[in-house]
């Protein structure tokens, strides 16, 4: 294997591998889920084009793409979710249509219905679209927080569990420092924060730092 990122006739790829997109292509990690318990999901990078790329150095030189974090070449560790299953995979590699986004928004906002109990109809179509945009936020120059301002103990904590289960790379977390914040926001994470303490809250906090630069698409 040539090691001159040149000798193919594609052009080079400098994208982040968890999810980029390039002029005409989508590039989007994925956590395949273990065909046993007794071994490990294998990640890969799936292509609009319906290529597989598995996530190693070899594989990314191979198919020309280099891969990039906040203006670094990086290798990961990353946090991938299991969101889509091998078979959906390959039906989607064989040409099999895919669904309408307004099916996508009627799924999702049937979904968060069944297990919500959101105050106007609206709001429904707010997360909806909210969680479908985190498929697409490198395409967005800001990307607005999601933030839930309830009493305590009025769903707050299963809203947030929603979302991290149908957002991209979705993860709740009880409390989270700035240190695992940034140690996370490599995988292109949806960071669901359940507890913030007013600490973290206020104007010179490290973590409103980050949020801000999250918004702006700097994480």
């Amino acid at each position: 294997m040539s090691n001159d990122l040149n000798h193919q006739d594609r052009s080079i790829h400098w994208i982040h591998p968890a999810l980029d997109f390039t002029e005409d292509t989508a590039f989007v990690g994925v956590q395949i889920p273990p065909a046993t318990d007794n071994i490990a999901g294998e990640a890969v990078v799936v292509t609009s084009g319906g290529r597989v790329i598995s996530w190693n150095a070899d594989s990314f030189l191979d198919n020309n793409i280099i891969p990039v974090s906040n203006g670094q070449v990086f290798n990961g560790p990353v946090f991938l979710e299991p969101r889509w299953n091998l078979e959906s995979i390959r039906d989607f590699q064989s040409g099999a249509a895919s669904p309408a986004t307004a099916e996508i928004f009627q799924n999702v906002r049937t979904y968060l219905q069944k297990y919500l109990g959101l105050r106007h109809p609206a709001e429904y179509d707010l997360v909806a679209l909210w969680i479908m945009g985190t498929y697409l936020k490198p395409l967005f120059q800001c990307y607005p927080i999601l933030f839930f301002n309830a009493p305590y103990e009025s769903g707050k904590s299963r809203c947030l569990e929603v979302v991290s289960q149908l957002s991209l790379n979705g993860k709740w977390f009880g409390e989270i420092t700035p240190a695992a914040f940034r140690r996370y926001a490599e995988s292109k994470m949806t960071f669901c924060l359940d507890e913030l303490k007013d600490a973290g809250l206020k104007n010179d906090s490290p973590l409103i730092s980050i949020f801000l630069n999250a918004y702006n698409g700097a994480e």
